[in-house]
């Protein structure tokens, strides 16, 4: 059983960063300011990911498993939306829902899954810093699972 906090504005400090209000809508100052934010935090590359209702589940079950990445994710919502689910160090998941326009960065490291809500429709901007960072470690699900 998973416990999860109730996430309001207060989360535990590091265990997350979001950033909201960017361009979405307008696809030039989008790529500006990609392009900026590559450029001061030292990211590489970008693309972008799409889920569908005709998206496969197994091609899902990927993103389910508890798992960490060595480099930082980071997704830009564009479109639809999607839950990800973040391992506090006390243990504690906390639960967020991500909309369009929000970029959420989960640092490297950190315990953590994805699902697309029920519209199962979520189009993002994927930032990287290479292709190795993205390989998913899965951990023990049944260490993490909580009470």
């Amino acid at each position: 059983m998973r416990v999860f906090q109730e996430v309001g504005a207060k989360y535990p400090q590091g265990l997350l960063t979001v950033l909201e209000g960017l361009s979405v809508d307008d696809p030039a100052r989008l790529d500006q300011e990609i392009e900026a934010f590559k450029n001061e935090h030292g990211y590489q590359s970008h693309d972008i990911v799409e889920i569908t209702e005709g998206t496969p589940n197994e091609a899902l079950r990927k993103f389910d498993p508890p798992h960490t990445h060595s480099e930082d994710e980071i997704r830009l919502f564009l479109h639809g939306s999607g839950i990800f689910d973040l391992l506090a160090d006390d243990g504690i998941w906390y639960r967020f829902l991500f909309e369009k326009g929000d970029m959420v960065v989960v640092p490297a490291g950190r315990v953590h899954r994805f699902e697309p809500t029920y519209e199962k429709t979520v189009r993002c901007v994927r930032i990287f810093q290479d292709d190795e960072g993205w390989v998913p470690h899965y951990v023990d699900q049944a260490a993490h699972e909580g009470p």
